[in-house]
């Protein structure tokens, strides 16, 4: 025969008297222990009631095992999720950390480009190169507006077929201007 452990009947004992004394109670959990020793978990919902013309308790009990162990797995695989978040963007910051430090003291222009060709971000040697003092003066133009004015639509299309075909520009020669209009 089923039985509980002793502090869901300390605890069934309780609510007994409370709900005896005229307290309302609202649901609680107690454990049950099956014939085959498996515990099982029981919402118990009781409200009094007058059953043929006597004060009664209504008892209402559903076994809630399977979601006490969903809400047990759930909490257990948040944790875990939570960890592996955690742990991803702590590798995201070191990689980043990583390209940006070659991105910043390579000794190559690099210009980081937008879907629209405008120039979101440039290194040291970009700036130099092209004869800017800040990133924010070269940060925001159209890359284009860099380039000798034969080589712009040259440019412009490669950028479009890169784009499209998933294209690799490589080896182009082209004639950039630096801030003060000169050639290079």
């Amino acid at each position: 025969m089923p039985n509980f452990p002793l502090a869901s009947k300390k605890l069934l004992t309780e609510n007994l008297k409370k709900r005896s004394a005229g307290f309302s109670l609202v649901p609680y959990e107690v454990d049950l222990v099956g014939v085959n020793g498996e515990i099982k978990q029981f919402e118990i919902n009781v409200k009094s009631i007058d059953y043929a013309g006597q004060p009664a308790f209504l008892v209402i009990s559903r076994d809630v095992t399977l979601r006490k162990r969903n809400e047990t797995q759930l909490r257990e695989y948040t944790e875990k999720l939570e960890w592996l978040v955690s742990k991803k963007a702590g590798e995201i910051v070191e990689s980043e950390s990583k390209l940006r430090g070659i991105f910043e003291s390579s000794p190559d222009a690099i210009l980081v480009l937008d879907t629209k060709n405008v120039i979101v971000d440039c290194n040291q040697a970009a700036l130099k190169t092209f004869h800017y003092s800040l990133k924010t003066e070269l940060v925001g133009k159209i890359v284009t507006g860099l380039l000798g004015k034969g080589e712009r639509k040259k440019f412009s299309d490669l950028l479009q077929k890169q784009l499209v075909n998933e294209f690799t520009a490589r080896d182009i020669e082209c004639t950039f201007l630096t801030k003060d209009g000169r050639n290079f």
